[in-house]
C-alpha cells in the first residue's frame, strides 16, 4: 500500500497543488475527505480542496509545495516540503516572495486521499476563505 498511497499524495502535490489543475481532484481525493488543518468555515470533501488550492493560487502567485522528504507507513504519508510563493493580494500589495518549511501528514484510502493534517512555521502566510 505505501508506494500506492505515496504516488497518490505526490500526485495531489504535483498535479492540484502545484500545477493548480482541478480535474484531477476527483480521482485523487477521497469524497468524504476531511482536513484537520482547515478552519470550521472551509468546506471539506472534495468541494473543500478546491477551495483550499483556488484560495492559494489567488493570494500567492506562484505557490508551490516542494516535497524535501517523504516518509510513509501503513497508510500515512508523511511530507516534509518548503511552501512558496509571492503574496499578491496583501495590503498595500507587497509581491515579496516567501518560503515556509512544512510537515504534512496525509491518510490515504481506497487509492485516494481521506485526512491531511499539517504543522507550518509559526509565521509562514495563509491564504484564508471565508
Amino acid at each position: 500500500m505505501s508506494t500506492c498511497a505515496t504516488d497518490v499524495v505526490l500526485r495531489l502535490i504535483r498535479d492540484v497543488i502545484n500545477n493548480n489543475d482541478l480535474s484531477q481532484i476527483e480521482e485523487l481525493v477521497h469524497p468524504d475527505f476531511f482536513s484537520h488543518a482547515a478552519p470550521p468555515t472551509r468546506a471539506n470533501g472534495r468541494t473543500g480542496v478546491a477551495s483550499t488550492v483556488r484560495a492559494l493560487h489567488h493570494t500567492f502567485a506562484a505557490f508551490r509545495l516542494d516535497p524535501r522528504d517523504v516518509i510513509a507507513a501503513d497508510e500515512k504519508i508523511v511530507v516534509r516540503a518548503t511552501a512558496s510563493g509571492r503574496h499578491q493580494h496583501a495590503e498595500p500589495p507587497s509581491q515579496v516572495e516567501w518560503s515556509a518549511q512544512q510537515i504534512h501528514i496525509f491518510r490515504v484510502a481506497e487509492h485516494q486521499v481521506l485526512e491531511h493534517w499539517v504543522v507550518c512555521e509559526p509565521q509562514a502566510p495563509s491564504a484564508s476563505t471565508g
